[in-house]
């Protein structure tokens, strides 16, 4: 074999990795552009959601009366204390009722739905629940959740007031959420000695 033809095939093979290492190259910068593109999305995502549930939760203070009910927000205590994560899994608010001789503690969790509930929805995941639950057996305090659908995360379409302790799974019906709609602000009912 002619020593050129020996040259002429190191060089074609040399090429041939190049142009791999190079199609190569052009494939992952792509698959890091869609991964990041996918990150970028979800990151927007997250911040839309925590928009409206932060919207949601302002909306929901406005329904009690601030010359009765006294609120702080247990998040911002979680955030600030550098333990975010933790508050996600209790109650949004601790409020405290005063009126007259009647001095009430409850806590309220808040979850809005985009979209008005058919059959089913789905409230919280079952560890969810048994946090709050222990969280009610500690404080020695009632929970609530006040959930919201369609409509706005300001002006909700549908409200409902539901006791945590009406919860017994993961999902409740629209029927079982009937009973707990809401309308108008909330109020202490000293004969039933709930907050409605």
């Amino acid at each position: 074999i002619p020593k050129g033809y020996v040259f002429i095939l190191i060089g074609m093979l040399a090429l041939g990795g190049l142009m791999i290492d190079i199609a190569d190259s052009i494939k992952s910068a792509k698959r890091r552009r869609t991964n990041m593109s996918e990150q970028h999305a979800e990151a927007e995502h997250v911040v839309r959601d925590f928009k409206m549930q932060s919207a949601f939760e302002s909306f929901v203070i406005t329904l009690f009366d601030p010359l009765f009910f006294k609120y702080r927000r247990l998040k911002n205590e979680h955030v600030y204390a550098g333990s975010g994560a933790s508050a996600e899994r209790g109650p949004d608010f601790l409020f405290d009722f005063n009126q007259k001789e009647t001095n009430v503690k409850f806590a309220i969790k808040c979850q809005y739905y985009k979209n008005i509930a058919k059959n089913e929805v789905q409230l919280f995941t079952g560890e969810q629940q048994q946090v709050f639950k222990q969280f009610e057996e500690e404080s020695a305090m009632d929970l609530y959740y006040v959930l919201g659908f369609g409509g706005t995360p300001d002006d909700p379409k549908e409200l409902f007031f539901v006791p945590a302790k009406a919860i017994k799974s993961e999902y409740i019906t629209k029927a079982a959420l009937r009973q707990y709609s809401k309308s108008g602000m909330f109020y202490y009912n000293r004969r039933t000695d709930m907050i409605q």
